[in-house]
């Protein structure tokens, strides 16, 4: 899938997964899942993310390949476990939502990726890849049914999130 179906997929997941809150909250909710989805992606020089930081990404997919061991639960979990460790340290007071935002960002691109015919190794390290084959990267499929559904559910949800008061 491609950056801005992977953004909107993390922001509706992160938000679906997030309790309550305000308007500012929801809103952060959405951003920090939106930009945990991409972060899988960082193992393609080609990639959004990839695409903005230096020598990393191409280091990362000569070692590890795209839709590798980073597209697997375990790496949702292993970062997850990473944050639950320094963001108490960097910031102490949005913990209980910070974390579990990232990882459902995060655990969002997997599953938009199992929706393409390479698939995920979702369960790494164990071998095999789970593809539920629906859509290319980039195609029309994508472009003009899971990305306007995905944001959809993604403009409704935030909607009833912030009580149906547009800001």
């Amino acid at each position: 899938m491609l950056f801005p179906t992977h953004f909107v997929g993390g922001a509706f997941t992160a938000l679906f997964f997030s309790t309550g809150g305000d308007a500012k909250t929801t809103f952060m909710a959405a951003v920090t899942g939106g930009l945990a989805a991409l972060l899988p992606d960082i193992d393609s020089p080609k990639s959004y993310l990839g695409s903005k930081v230096p020598i990393a990404p191409s280091a990362i997919k000569m070692t590890l390949g795209h839709r590798g061991p980073l597209h697997s639960l375990a790496a949702a979990v292993a970062l997850y476990i990473l944050f639950q460790w320094y963001l108490p340290q960097v910031l102490p007071a949005l913990i209980p939502y910070v974390n579990h935002w990232i990882f459902w960002g995060y655990t969002s691109h997997l599953l938009l990726d199992m929706l393409t015919p390479e698939g995920v190794p979702l369960l790494w390290p164990v071998r095999g890849r789970l593809a539920v084959p629906l859509a290319h990267t980039g195609s029309i499929m994508e472009r003009f049914l899971v990305f306007p559904i995905l944001s959809l559910l993604f403009l409704c949800l935030l909607y009833k999130k912030i009580g149906g008061v547009l800001i």
